[in-house]
């Protein structure tokens, strides 16, 4: 415990010294510049969506059916050449590409960055497959063989690919689940074998000894169980490592890479770093040699099981393993840390402190019989020479098990991969093929599953270090493949004695970059808050959950904020600056000023089924009216005034008859009614011819295109001295006189034009359609002129699919929210005024907020 404390003490002295630096360097914040001399001046007409088109001559797109795009699609990939043979073998072996034209000013980097990799590839592969729970040898093939592979399959440059923290901690629980870590005792205890031992089955192991007695080799039997474990546990995870390779090519060849898209950089973020927390406590038993006194655990509350063993454990460490683990932990801190100031003097060419602390170590434990009494250290023990032998995975009848596992381990080392990838290829300038890169994963992890290899993926650290030791090109990797060969045909033997302690604590360094991921905490809160809930619930998820349920809880939590952003996006009344065309939120500029009687309602987010009900809760709520209730107050005072009309009627004809001042029979009252009712309903024909030839009278002569009396004509209702509101003539739906001067005036809604502010509608479903065209029918329905700015064809076809068409014009629909404003302001003053304002002696300088040129008069 003291090392670890010692080592997060160094991080952030570290860390804080390099704050310091960057604070020096940070240069001061200008003020904005203004250009006065730079202006904008517009003169042009109020376009309409129609007008726009027809005097800028819009093409319309080629609408082709289903058919004729298969055939084009067959006809493109039907064509052969030799040429297209080659480019279709180059996207799939990108070598073939890249060889030919390798210059050889790289090869001096290449080498140099090769040789400093490989180095220190030895003792992170048997570091790592300490951490996946396999003997040291099988972390070795791993950075092995992928790493061959990769030269020939992938389009990075850089990517160092092996072995990895994270992937490996995925291993290593897979394999716990079904090779449990019991302890493995002889089976032949006080003369008789044990009940759970099967008879013949240990033959093998009774010899007779000298003093002509049966004895049974419990040494000798321990020692081929212990090694049939550890076979079956390579077996396990190459088993899993062949299912996600399988998964990978099959995503490759469905061009599925996209979905590492719904893994957002805080959920990655936090999945590691909640990951290295248990790849640290995992280590931590070895650094005080109890890796025998602690039991594995799994799923939620595992690591606070592990550090209660941990501590109750903590009398029985072996002092010779602390030992080590205080003067490596320090060591390999300090070099780094050197290796990191001193960089560019060192020519980006570190020191290869792990390789080298591995080695005096290794002499130590093997000169001072450490693994014997009375240090017990734990050593890494037996390392075969050679290569391993090419077979078949032996458990893949588990494979419906292990398909949910598998499944995430896929998909996350495919997401670190390709995010390290994307990195240093934009750092470098050149493209990647992020499906190709998944395909190159894929065959790195399914080929290496028949030679004894578990799941791999790109290392931080590593391909850091090989860029900036000069690496140029994919051949960095197989120059870096010749030391792993020499150490696995001869030298391997020699690492036997290294103490697992000390691999522990190169894991345990390298898990430095992954917990400095909390610095990005702070900034990120300041950016987004809902991307620093994600990541800090990810990562504790992951902690106390672990690692798979962990990071569904991620997932759920960032789909859940993606819910609510779609669901709550911003939505205000817009405001015009005086004497410009740009319109903004009123509270955030205090100069923009609404339009009176013109509500611009701006919604930034797309429309869809999740929240058209927000959406409409947002317009009813920023309008602070609703138009259902509105409708069904006006709907009660026509049937009200019906009524009245017709007693009036009725009391008319009754009037009639008593002025005759004789008493009608049956017969003759009939036929008298029958004259009165045909007098009556000419009467209120004539007033309404009347009404009729005064507007037409008033609005006469020539209309300019895109005239508001397009397709609409505007009245003034007025009723007693009374003034009502503007409506248009297509929303008026009675036909009886008598209630079209019905005041209305109780039912005002305080503006006379509505007008959508589209820009920001990406897009729109049918859904979210049927309820914009509700809300612009309730309206129109009230006497309110509705509108709609500036929306993509895409949002306005839907809308038209969805019935806008039956009750808005698309003379209606403009290409900005100004040219609306200007239409608005125009068609109020005509209706109020009852004349053409086309030619207006006063000019338009004197309308309250004018934009700054003539463009009503255009």
């Amino acid at each position: 415990m003291f090392s670890i404390f010692l080592f997060s003490q160094l991080s952030i002295s570290i860390n804080s010294n390099s704050k310091m630096r960057r604070n020096r360097n940070i240069k001061p914040t200008t003020k904005p510049v203004l250009y006065p001399d730079a202006s904008v001046n517009v003169t042009r007409p109020a376009y309409n969506e129609l007008g726009f088109n027809e005097a800028h001559g819009r093409k319309e797109k080629e609408h082709k059916t289903v058919t004729q795009k298969a055939a084009r699609w067959a006809g493109k990939k039907a064509t052969c050449s030799w040429m297209r043979v080659w480019a279709t073998v180059v996207s799939f072996i990108p070598v073939f590409g890249w060889l030919p034209k390798y210059k050889l000013r790289y090869l001096t980097g290449d080498m140099i960055s090769g040789m400093t990799v490989g180095i220190i590839r030895i003792p992170q592969g048997m570091a790592y497959a300490l951490l996946a729970n396999v003997s040291p040898v099988y972390g070795l093939y791993s950075c092995f063989f992928p790493v061959l592979l990769w030269f020939v399959f992938t389009t990075s440059k850089h990517t160092s690919i092996g072995t990895m923290a994270v992937v490996c901690l995925m291993i290593q629980n897979l394999v716990s689940k079904y090779v449990p870590e019991t302890e493995i005792v002889s089976p032949y205890v006080n003369g008789s074998l044990s009940t759970e031992v099967e008879p013949g089955t240990v033959d093998q192991y009774f010899y007779t000894d000298e003093a002509n007695m049966t004895t049974f080799d419990d040494a000798k039997y321990i020692a081929d169980q212990t090694a049939a474990r550890e076979e079956m546990k390579i077996q396990y995870a190459s088993t899993a490592t062949l299912l996600v390779g399988i998964m990978q090519i099959a995503m490759a060849f469905l061009r599925l890479g996209f979905l590492t898209n719904f893994l957002s950089d805080p959920v990655v973020q936090g999945f590691t770093t909640g990951a290295a927390f248990h790849v640290l406590t995992s280590q931590v038993k070895y650094l005080f040699g109890l890796d025998k006194s602690i039991g594995k655990y799994n799923g939620p509350g595992a690591i606070v099981r592990t550090y209660i063993d941990i501590f109750k454990n903590l009398p029985n460490a072996n002092v010779a393993e602390i030992v080590i683990s205080l003067i490596c932990f320090p060591s390999i801190l300090i070099v780094k840390h050197l290796n990191d100031k001193y960089k560019k003097k060192m020519h980006n060419i570190p020191f290869p402190i792990e390789l080298v602390m591995i080695i005096i170590v290794t002499l130590a434990s093997y000169f001072g019989n450490l693994d014997a009494p009375p240090f017990n250290v734990n050593t890494v023990k037996h390392i075969p020479t050679g290569m391993p032998s090419f077979q078949t995975p032996r458990y893949i009848s588990h494979w419906g098990e292990m398909i949910s596992d598998c499944l995430i381990i896929s998909i996350i080392s495919f997401a670190i991969s390709l995010s390290l990838t994307k990195i240093f290829a934009d750092k470098h300038g050149y493209e990647i093929d992020p499906n190709q890169e998944l395909f190159a994963l894929g065959l790195c992890n399914l080929i290496p599953a028949f030679l004894s290899s578990f799941a791999i993926a790109a290392s931080l650290s590593r391909t850091a270090i090989q860029e900036s030791a000069g690496g140029n090109t994919q051949l960095v990797s197989v120059l870096s493949s010749i030391l792993m060969l020499i150490v696995l045909l001869w030298l391997g033997p020699l690492f036997e004695p290294v103490p697992k302690s000390a691999l522990a604590v190169i894991i345990i360094v390298a898990l430095k970059n992954l917990f400095l991921q909390f610095e990005k905490l702070k900034a990120l809160w300041s950016v987004s808050k809902f991307d620093f809930v994600i990541w800090l619930t990810t990562c504790v998820a992951v902690i106390f959950l672990g690692v798979d349920l962990g990071l569904g809880v991620g997932i759920g939590v960032a789909i859940i904020v993606l819910m609510l952003r779609i669901q709550r996006p911003k939505h205000i009344l817009l405001g015009r600056i005086p004497y410009t065309d740009l319109y903004e939120d009123p509270l955030l500029y205090p100069g923009a000023e609404e339009i009176p009687g013109v509500k611009i309602f701006h919604y930034a987010g797309s429309l869809c089924f999740t929240n058209k009900e927000t959406f409409r809760e947002s317009v009813l709520k920023a309008l602070d009216c609703n138009p259902v209730v509105l409708l069904a107050k006006k709907e009660k005072e026509e049937r009200r005034i019906n009524k009245e009309n017709k007693r009036e009627k009725n009391g008319r004809v009754n009037k009639a008859v008593d002025e005759t001042g004789r008493l009608l029979d049956s017969k003759q009252s009939t036929e008298f009614r029958t004259v009165r009712y045909s007098e009556i309903k000419q009467e209120d024909e004539d007033q309404r011819v009347n009404e009729t030839n005064i507007s037409s009278a008033q609005s006469s002569g020539e209309r300019p295109t895109n005239s508001p009396h397009q397709e609409e004509t505007s009245i003034r209702k007025r009723r007693g001295g009374d003034t009502g509101t503007v409506e248009d003539m297509s929303v008026v739906s009675s036909t009886d006189s008598s209630i079209s001067k019905l005041s209305v005036s109780k039912f005002l809604t305080g503006f006379h034009t509505l007008i959508f502010d589209a820009s920001k509608w990406s897009f729109i479903d049918s859904t979210a359609a049927r309820e914009v065209v509700s809300l612009v029918s309730k309206f129109q329905a009230l006497g309110v002129r509705v509108l709609i700015a500036a929306a993509s064809s895409n949002v306005m076809h839907t809308l038209d699919g969805s019935g806008l068409c039956q009750f808005m014009l698309r003379d209606k629909v403009f290409v900005t929210v100004h040219d609306a404003c200007v239409y608005a302001e125009k068609a109020q003053r005509m209706a109020i005024t009852g004349s053409n304002l086309d030619i207006d002696p006063e000019g338009y300088s004197h309308l309250p907020g004018y934009p700054g040129f003539d463009a009503l008069a255009l």
